[in-house]
């Protein structure tokens, strides 16, 4: 549908959710990257 993404809620509720979501899942991957990369970067520091 042009490229756009969708909606499959059918009620208010429903598409609040979604749209909750989205944003929702989008910080915690950005949060669990950034102390995938913390740690990493502890463990780097710590072979020196």
């Amino acid at each position: 549908m042009l490229g756009r993404r969708v909606l499959g809620a059918r009620t208010m509720a429903g598409i609040a959710q979604e749209v909750y979501a989205l944003p929702t899942a989008y910080r915690l991957i950005r949060i669990a990257i950034a102390d995938a990369t913390a740690t990493w970067l502890a463990q780097v520091s710590a072979l020196s």
